[in-house]
């Protein structure tokens, strides 16, 4: 086992670099909706897609959100369920909305949880910071399926409807 001790690092650089280069993370939107300002990626069962409106999608995948607001702006990603009930995206901790200049994805992601029924990903964006207070009552309660009920002053938004099944 000693001679080998000194390959250990060597294997697990290479372990690591394996797992990285198989899952890239997405580079471009293949779908947009809202004019391009919100691409949701869901990766959690292989490569990493754009997801399309009313897109079917498992509970427990993973989500990563790219935002492309066209111009320097802050954003809030949230999302709503059938319930009504409204949960923080990102940036998932803190008391500030992300500051975004140009297309970006965001850091970080979501995993669905095991809920099945329609949810909706919401990107907020505005040319000044928003609390997440404003935020989460204009979601609140809001009907999933109707996002033009849906109104938050001094802000923009884009959206996408999931609809979360299990295998």
């Amino acid at each position: 086992m000693r001679r080998w001790a000194p390959l250990l690092p060597a294997a697990a650089l290479a372990a690591a670099a394996l797992f990285l280069l198989r899952f890239p993370p997405p580079e471009a939107p293949r779908y947009a909706t809202k004019g391009g300002e919100l691409t949701v990626y869901v990766g959690g069962q292989g490569e990493p897609r754009a997801a399309t409106e009313g897109e079917r999608v498992r509970p427990g995948e993973a989500l990563r959100f790219q935002v492309a607001p066209g111009s320097a702006a802050f954003v809030w990603i949230a999302s709503v369920d059938s319930t009504g009930a409204v949960s923080r995206l990102a940036p998932a901790e803190g008391t500030t909305p992300l500051a975004v200049d140009g297309a970006q994805l965001l850091p970080g992601s979501a995993v669905l949880d095991a809920a099945e029924g329609p949810e909706r990903i919401w990107a907020v964006i505005s040319q000044e910071p928003l609390s997440w207070g404003v935020v989460e009552q204009a979601l609140q309660g809001s009907p999933v399926r109707d996002p033009k009920a849906v109104h938050i002053p001094g802000a923009r938004t884009a959206t996408v409807l999931l609809e979360r099944r299990a295998p």
